[in-house]
């Protein structure tokens, strides 16, 4: 569930560019015991696929699970910012 509120809000920054300076990564502690695999659904539309693509893997060399835990990283790494700071 957090993983879809991140990548929607992501998409929003795509959309307007400040993915750029937004946060890639976070840390990330040991992971439960069994859970190596994590998929969704999520469908972000293919321009910005593209946009982000360009950023993450300027020479294409990155498989598309690399890609996809790339973005998902850089999304939850900015929604765990955002929620960190205080709201007013």
């Amino acid at each position: 569930m957090i993983l879809r509120r991140a990548l929607g809000g992501y998409e929003i920054l795509i959309e307007n560019g400040s993915f750029r300076t937004a946060p890639t990564d976070y840390p990330i502690g040991e992971p439960a015991a069994g859970i190596t695999i994590i998929q969704t659904s999520r469908m972000i539309p293919l321009r910005l696929v593209d946009v982000v693509r360009s950023h993450f893997d300027p020479l294409g060399f990155e498989s598309t699970r690399a890609f996809g835990r790339k973005l998902a990283c850089a999304a939850l790494a900015t929604f765990f910012e955002a929620e960190r700071k205080p709201r007013k």
